[in-house]
């Protein structure tokens, strides 16, 4: 019986010393980088903002980052953003602040005509890219959104 117990125990060592190296070399071999989203062409651009001013609460929620489990965004909310007259956002000022995240210069005109610019941190999630948050002024630079 001792002997049996000793060939079970070794054949056991044996099955974890061999998927520890299986393991341990499966971290170790490089997959290759994860592609990074594309830049915010003009066309995803336009989209994001379509959404955002369409006055819809589908539109504005698949446009907008929404933490798990929340609702969609309030009525005042999606009615503030229908209520611009403009929402440019600047593809050329573009950055990228982490793997699936990027700032962009957002240009926003009310209906009476006052213009504000600020900075937009966007992040790719569901193939997209889509409105994480702003700040009102491009000077300021909070911490980028970590990534996912």
């Amino acid at each position: 019986m001792s002997f049996r117990w000793t060939v079970i125990g070794g054949g056991l060592a044996l099955v974890l010393l061999c998927g520890g190296l299986v393991g341990y070399l499966a971290l170790r071999t490089d997959h290759g980088a994860a592609e990074r989203p594309p830049d915010l062409t003009a066309e995803a651009a336009t989209e994001l903002s379509s959404d955002l001013r369409s006055g819809e609460v589908e539109k504005v929620s698949r446009a907008v980052v929404l933490p798990a489990g929340t609702t969609p965004p309030p009525p005042t909310f999606v009615s503030d953003l229908h209520g611009l007259h403009l929402l440019t956002f600047d593809t050329a000022t573009f950055q990228y602040t982490g793997s699936d995240t990027g700032q962009v210069r957002v240009t926003m005109q009310t209906a009476g005509e006052q213009t504000s610019t600020w900075l937009a941190y966007l992040a790719w999630e569901s193939g997209r890219w889509k409105l994480s948050t702003t700040v009102p002024s491009p000077s300021q630079t909070p911490q980028p959104i970590p990534s996912r």
